[in-house]
């Protein structure tokens, strides 16, 4: 008996022909979607799109690492000058 294995690179292929298939649901759709999944599984799913992509990992680090540290800045500076910002 002969068992067939794929590469890896031929489940990539396959997996983005379905993508291609596929419509993307809305932003609507997808927050509605999101608000209803367990924290355990955005988290997995930030780490299949992370994993995916190197723009999809290289967004994350951006915002878990470096928008925060930004807006915090920003902030202090806020503190630091009495300059108050209403939107």
């Amino acid at each position: 008996m002969v068992k067939i294995v794929s590469s890896p690179a031929t489940h990539i292929a396959e997996t983005r022909s379905i993508f291609m298939i596929m419509k993307a649901a809305t932003i609507q759709k997808l927050k509605q979607e999101l608000q209803h999944t367990s924290l355990k599984d955005i988290t997995e799913l930030c780490l299949r799109l992370a994993r995916f992509k190197k723009e999809n990992k290289e967004l994350l680090t951006y915002l878990l690492f470096e928008a925060n540290v930004i807006l915090l800045r920003i902030d202090h500076r806020i503190c630091r000058y009495g300059i108050y910002v209403f939107g």
